[in-house]
């Protein structure tokens, strides 16, 4: 016989009653469109500065092609002097050409569990 028969269990003490309940609702995929999201995370150096921007990104491969693109462009266009790019908490950070000294894009690594 167990130690608890006949008497009353421990408050903390949960029973499973064999009934396994279908989720409430189904995954939002609305903010992916279908298309798989990664997350990407931009690393941004500046002039005269040991310390580097981190900014991670979670948006689709199209859209992560484009903002490539798009920071290409500002860094070698002239016309424009500032730029704007939005982090995945919705975060928004303002950027000075004449102060980046380089921009690393590079996929998130993910992030290990347990002892290797």
């Amino acid at each position: 016989m167990g130690r608890w028969h006949g008497r009353n269990l421990p408050k903390t003490r949960q029973y499973y009653d064999g009934h396994i309940s279908a989720p409430t609702s189904a995954p939002d995929l609305s903010r992916t469109n279908g298309r798989r999201s990664t997350s990407m995370q931009l690393k941004i150096g500046f002039i005269n500065s040991q310390r580097e921007l981190a900014i991670d990104l979670d948006k689709n491969e199209v859209k992560q092609a484009e903002l490539v693109e798009e920071l290409q462009n500002f860094l070698t266009d002239g016309t424009a002097t500032t730029t704007v790019v939005e982090d995945a908490r919705g975060t928004k950070t303002v950027l000075l050409r004449e102060q980046i000294a380089y921009i690393q894009v590079g996929a998130e690594k993910p992030r290990s569990v347990g002892f290797i």
